[in-house]
């Protein structure tokens, strides 16, 4: 941060170093180089927060994906663009399965299956489910009228990444889980596990309903917005537990939780402004975590560099024209009236942010270990290029918008000038 400043204070930041200096590069390379190059001693304390501590985030982000889904902001009951949003995610699964079936054909190429092809599918259509870094909270406030607004795109690509998502983990191995049940003077431990993908994806939203109603329940009490952050950190802490108790997706159960907290609160508002304020920690952590877990994983040498090359360009190739085509698509439709606010610049779309990032940490558990990490490591590159991407599409905005206007036949700069008086 103090070498960034030290650039603005000498002069417009170049754009290379504007993409290294992001704090989402920083966490990704950091967190590459300390989980590869960490002793033990620091290792190992780190190792045993990481995956808690990604469950968590995991849970924190299901939920803002959620309440992306706001259906009291949509007016006149306009679904349309919901539906072309849907068929985005609809075509990168088919789009992605061609590829895939196409690549089968060559010797070196490996077979991705079903379960990863589904989540590399979420990664590339998934939609922010929280406002960009520097927005804070300006979706949540006052209108120019001095009337409350409460804008948030009502966006479904977050919410469909989700269920995608949870729909490739629950196509993958199955695991038993032993419960006990407690206050029993001999407790015995019941097994469930949950073998086919209709019963995870039940227990899922089962699940996510009942963390939703307790969030609704818990956050009545009129408190100030500020603390709202201790009811929902023990909503998504009991939604993670519940998830890993009976072996289903932890953004399913977060996602199925914000959908119905958005649409059954009588405190929107506070809730949307603690999802926003609260987004500053999990864009910094995220990357971090997954980012040193990649570089540990590194350490002990379980990589696939053939699963992290397939992973990576898959990624970079199809997330900006998934991205920037349903972009297009939903504001050229005449039933989307961006009239609150204006939309965001394009290349802010292909972003891979947090929740794409934690999208790509279940790579990890759907594929074999070696493949696993060289699949995240392909999505975290990923993250890095088009960040890159982005950060030179803005400097080439801002040089070809501030280069003068090519002066016209007679010497005269333009007509409004050529016609001032003196």
């Amino acid at each position: 941060f103090s070498f960034r400043l030290r650039l603005a204070a000498a002069g417009p930041i170049p754009w290379a170093a504007r993409a290294v200096t992001s704090p989402q590069a920083v966490a990704i390379l950091c967190g590459a180089m300390l989980g590869w190059a960490a002793p033990g001693w620091i290792a190992q304390p780190v190792s045993l927060v990481l995956l808690p501590g990604l469950a968590f985030f995991a849970g924190w982000m299901g939920v803002a994906a959620g309440c992306c889904v706001d259906l009291r902001a949509i007016r006149g009951g306009h679904f349309t663009p919901f539906l072309y949003e849907a068929g985005a995610a609809l075509a990168a699964v088919l789009v992605l399965f061609s590829a895939s079936l196409l690549g089968t054909m060559v010797p070196a190429v490996p077979d991705l299956g079903a379960p990863v092809i589904l989540v590399l599918a979420a990664v590339c259509v998934v939609g922010p489910a929280m406002p960009p870094a520097g927005g804070g909270s300006r979706g949540v406030g006052r209108a120019a009228g001095g009337s409350r607004s409460s804008f948030r795109e009502p966006s479904l690509l977050a919410f469909l990444a989700v269920l995608l998502a949870a729909v490739g983990s629950g196509l993958g191995p199955s695991r038993a889980f032993l419960v006990s049940l407690p206050g029993l003077p001999d407790p015995l431990p019941l097994p469930i596990e949950l073998e086919s993908l209709s019963e995870r994806l039940a227990w899922g939203f089962a699940a996510g309903c009942l963390a939703g109603l307790i969030a609704d329940l818990a956050t009545r009490v009129d408190f100030v917005p500020g603390r709202l952050y201790p009811p929902l950190a023990a909503v998504v802490l009991l939604a993670v537990g519940i998830s890993a108790g009976i072996g289903v997706e932890g953004l399913l159960v977060g996602a199925v939780a914000g959908f119905w907290l958005i649409n059954a609160t009588l405190r929107r508002l506070d809730i949307l402004r603690v999802l926003d304020r609260g987004a500053r920690l999990p864009r910094i952590a995220v990357p971090f975590l997954a980012a040193w877990l990649t570089g540990s994983a590194l350490r002990e040498g379980s990589f696939d560099a053939g699963y992290f090359v397939l992973v990576a360009l898959g990624v970079v190739a199809a997330r900006p024209l998934f991205r920037l085509g349903t972009a297009r698509v939903v504001e050229g439709s005449s039933f989307h009236r961006p009239r609150r606010r204006p939309p965001s610049p394009g290349a802010d779309r292909i972003v891979i942010d947090e929740l794409g990032l934690l999208l790509g940490v279940l790579l990890v558990g759907l594929l074999p270990p070696d493949a696993g990490v060289g699949g995240l490591a392909g999505v975290l590159a990923g993250a890095l290029f088009l960040g890159t991407m982005r950060c030179w599409w803005v400097s080439r905005r801002k040089t070809d918008a501030g280069a003068p206007a090519p002066r016209q036949e007679g010497g005269q700069a333009s007509p409004a000038r050529a016609s001032t008086p003196g």
